[in-house]
């Protein structure tokens, strides 16, 4: 009785401890009670050969499992007593629950507020820089250009004092 009921409560506190929960976890955890009940049935339907007798002095348990599990109380035992134990657990399981909703729903204020900052520093920069706005553009040096950006300064023969800024294409087509 009492290995029954370690098992129940050992298999019931893994469900619970677990945070994944799949098919394949709930149909284990279930199947892994059946056969535990199957193979209590089974062992205790025969009769201990004389060798083993030996051994445990003349002790057996035939038919003691399947009669306890016809009877109520047994029944009312094993449920009370699991019930029993495993409430601190819940409970604990539930105070976690709560405590992680709570950061959870701190961090979700948290970037909502920041959100909205950011909005309200988008819009005001919008405001401030709407006839300011310029367009640049970035010519990777790689590619020819039309237009030289380098400027030389070229000396003219008519006049000292002038002085031209031609571009070197300009220069070379000239």
């Amino acid at each position: 009785m009492i290995f029954t009921q370690i098992f129940i409560i050992v298999h019931i506190k893994l469900l619970l401890e677990w945070n994944y929960k799949s098919y394949f976890i709930i149909v284990g955890f279930g199947l892994s009670l059946f056969f535990y009940f199957f193979f209590c049935f089974i062992v205790n339907s025969f009769i201990v050969p004389f060798p083993i007798t030996i051994i445990t002095e003349d002790q057996t348990v035939y038919w003691i499992y399947n009669f306890m599990y016809t009877k109520a109380p047994f029944w009312f035992y094993i449920i009370l007593a699991t019930v029993i134990s495993l409430i601190p657990d819940i409970i604990l399981k539930i105070i976690e629950n709560i405590a992680q909703m709570n950061i959870v729903q701190k961090l979700r204020q948290d970037e909502v507020e920041r959100n909205k900052k950011g909005e309200k520093m988008k819009q005001t920069e919008d405001k401030d820089t709407e006839s300011k706005k310029v367009r640049v553009f970035y010519v990777p040096p790689s590619i020819n250009r039309v237009f030289d950006t380098k400027v030389k300064i070229v000396d003219d023969d008519t006049s000292d004092e002038k002085k031209k800024l031609v571009s070197p294409l300009s220069h070379k087509n000239g």
